[in-house]
């Protein structure tokens, strides 16, 4: 690691930085010498490979995976046999997990459904903090006992947020985990028969990476003021359970290994927040994932397979937007996970991988070709000052300044945040006439798979759903799709296309029953049962045919 080679100085580069080290020049040369002939004799100390613990070996062994550590990979997945698309590789319930704050109304604090709250009726919900709501109160029974032990701690935690400026969430998934600890530790004295999938054990959870070396001061400073305001609100069963130094660790692991666990439904966003251990251990992350997982019901986590794999092979899940510019991708995991991505696609030429066509800009010179832009190659870079250079067009190897793009990406950009700041004024029509201008620029002068012409059409879309024009919606959302498909940055029965399938069955479905045209409406419903099919049968695979997100969709194809 680039850290470590840091801190490793050789001697005649020590002698360079310190010329008073020695007087005698014979004698420096006389002790390097030796100090290289002694590096010759001892062995090159070499990276310790991870251990796996039993516990994670039992957990596992239900499931078609074979559980490795080797000092390249670390700890990681393969396939402990041929595997078809669809197969469950990991199902596992987090050791602790949360409704997110925005959404603590919305969804059940036990089984992450749907309370009702936005139809308008009234969540079922603890009378004493007014902090935890469930969907009925056969769930509020489940959870009293989770629930009893942090009760009394959750209406402080707003203020310790406030007074600390740390993420409210965190310090909810902080106290969450105390209690589950807690719960752990009794759970094993009772010996319980009960048939339903426990919580990946705590032991598991701590065998996770914290990357604490790698947050810096004034994050690590809030975070630990908040813990040690937390501390003095724990209820008494709670007390005593983690020491700050664990808290902060926690923390720290919570931040790298966190999974967002979205909507069980199917709406695309990530209402609750955990920690699923075996999940993060065992399943690295590829730009090219082979595998996918999607959030259950009760706080479970699932791993599924995409496509064809062979014995042996790695198995491997996304921790980012695959439908973005390879810089984009690694300085998110760069800054979020602390690692630079090597991954296959990662790792291929530029000039021949996916990447290069998505922020690709159609060449003004021959028209046919297009100029792939790779801003940044190393990590290094990322701190540097992007320098004026000359992109070539792949096609006539015209030459073009970057100053001359970039005022091209200028005049899209302008009308894009445009746009943007309406919608967040909740101007519709006049954010819809912006968003058309920027998306005509960026047809006009970008690479059809060019990811930022998919970012302009999503909130375009939206504007145009606003105002009842689905015709608009249906050319958009099918562009997106298309657009996606045709890039060869998305794998096969990816969630994202199969949210758009829906979404586009929905609207043609709406358009036709809205429709005076009868040939038209039944050319539309015809659209919409196929677009129903496709994210259908996407979503069986990734998600599994009992899957609430599978089983919405098949009543609606119906």
């Amino acid at each position: 690691m680039a850290t470590i080679e840091s801190l490793t100085i050789s001697d005649a580069e020590t002698l360079k930085k310190n010329p008073d080290a020695s007087s005698n020049n014979e004698k420096i040369i006389e002790k390097s010498s030796e100090n290289q002939e002694d590096k010759k004799k001892k062995k090159k100390k070499k990276k310790e490979i991870a251990s796996i613990h039993p516990i994670s070996v039992e957990l596992m062994k239900k499931f078609p995976v074979k559980l490795e550590s080797t000092r390249l990979k670390g700890r990681h997945s393969t396939a402990a046999e041929a595997l078809k698309p669809g197969t469950l590789v990991n199902d596992e319930k987090a050791t602790a997990w949360i409704v997110r704050d925005i959404y603590m109304r919305e969804y059940c604090h036990y089984c992450n459904n749907e309370t009702g709250y936005d139809a308008g009726l009234p969540p079922v919900g603890c009378l004493q903090c007014k902090w935890a709501f469930y969907c009925s109160p056969q769930c509020k029974d489940s959870d009293a006992k989770r629930h009893s032990l942090q009760c009394p701690s959750l209406p402080k935690l707003i203020s310790i947020a406030e007074k600390s400026s740390t993420d409210l969430d965190l310090i909810r998934l902080i106290l969450s985990l105390i209690a589950a600890k807690r719960l752990e530790s009794e759970d094993k004295e009772e010996d319980s028969n009960n048939a339903e999938i426990k919580p990946t054990p705590f032991v598991s959870f701590e065998e996770m990476i914290s990357n604490r070396e790698h947050f810096n001061d004034s994050w690590v400073e809030s975070v630990t003021l908040a813990i040690k305001e937390l501390e003095e609100v724990l209820s008494p069963e709670l007390k005593g359970v983690m020491t700050q130094d664990e808290m902060l660790l926690a923390a720290c692991r919570i931040n790298s290994n966190s999974h967002g666990f979205g909507d069980v439904k199917g709406k695309n966003r990530d209402v609750s927040l955990g920690v699923a251990p075996l999940t993060a251990l065992f399943f690295n992350h590829s730009c090219s994932p082979n595998c996918s997982f999607v959030g259950t019901t009760n706080g479970k986590l699932q791993v599924r397979t995409l496509r064809n794999i062979e014995k042996g092979e790695e198995l491997v899940v996304n921790y980012v937007d695959l439908f973005a510019p390879r810089h984009e991708r690694r300085q998110r995991l760069l800054a979020t996970k602390f690692f630079w991505c090597n991954c296959k696609r990662c790792s291929e030429p530029y000039e021949t991988s996916s990447d290069r066509f998505l922020n690709a800009m159609k060449c003004k010179n021959c028209k046919d070709g297009y100029i792939s832009i790779e801003q940044i190659k190393t990590k290094e870079e990322i701190q540097k000052e992007p320098e004026a250079c000359d992109y070539t067009c792949g096609s006539c190897k015209a030459k073009v300044p970057s100053a001359v793009l970039e005022k091209t990406m200028i005049g899209i950009l302008e009308p894009f945040d445009e746009g943007h700041q309406l919608i967040q004024q909740k101007q519709y029509s006049r954010a819809r006439k912006s968003l058309e201008k920027a998306l005509q620029l960026a047809e006009k002068d970008l690479h059809p798979s060019n990811c930022f012409i998919a970012n302009i059409s999503v909130p375009l879309q939206n504007c145009c759903e606003y105002e009842e024009d689905y015709v608009a919606v249906i050319r958009l959302n099918k562009g997106i799709i298309n657009s996606m498909e045709k890039s060869g940055a998305i794998p096969p029965n990816w969630y994202e296309i199969a949210d758009y399938c829906a979404h586009l069955g929905e609207v043609l479905l709406t358009a036709a029953n809205g429709s005076k045209n009868q040939a038209m409406a039944k050319k539309m419903r015809q659209e919409s049962r196929e677009s129903y099919a496709k994210a259908t049968a996407i979503r069986t695979i990734y998600c599994g045919p009992d899957h609430p997100r599978t089983l919405s969709l098949s009543k609606q194809k119906k």
